[in-house]
């Protein structure tokens, strides 16, 4: 098994033509390693030119070898965006399975104006959380919960996704 894996200064474009769009992850590093049982994971870089920094692990160094479940900590910041990622990942065979907890904070929706391809309104905080599910090849999203508050705003939705891959089920 690979005790380290070391990629640096990477450039990837994901360029839509049907509507001009245009995503570019670049410059940092990718470095996972192992360290006792565990895989240690830092990734650092920009998402259209967004900063990104994230770290974590998975519990078992083993687990696309042996193709079993391994717990997933990952926690870190595109931007002003905050996210952690926690639950289990695996086996990956016959059908990669997940069962995740994400949540994401950020002060303002403003964080999200590169992504949106335009200027977001200064609003928030916006809090979201969501489990990630996946097991015999389909996926969902379940138990989704966002909450946006501003002085001139308030909302709250629930949600799920029972068909994340065909997007269906909202």
């Amino acid at each position: 098994l690979m005790s380290k894996i070391y990629i640096n200064d990477t450039h990837f474009v994901f360029s839509d033509r049907n509507r001009d769009t245009r995503m570019t992850l670049s410059g940092g590093t990718l470095s996972v390693t192992t360290v006792g049982e565990r895989l240690a994971i830092d990734i650092n870089g920009s998402f259209n030119r967004i900063p990104m920094e994230f770290t974590g692990s998975l519990g078992n160094a083993r687990f696309l070898v042996d193709n079993q479940a391994t717990g997933v900590q990952i926690d870190g910041h595109a931007g002003d965006v905050k996210l952690a990622v926690t639950g289990t990942a695996g086996p990956v065979a016959p059908a990669f399975d997940l069962d995740l907890t994400v949540a994401m904070h950020t002060d303002s929706i403003k964080a999200f104006s590169a992504l949106a391809a335009q200027d977001l309104p200064d609003m928030g905080p916006l809090a979201m959380t969501a489990e990630l599910k996946g097991r015999e090849g389909r996926y969902s999203v379940e138990d989704m919960q966002a909450v946006l508050r501003d002085d001139s705003l308030s909302v709250e939705i629930n949600g799920a996704l029972k068909d994340a891959l065909a997007i269906e089920g909202l």
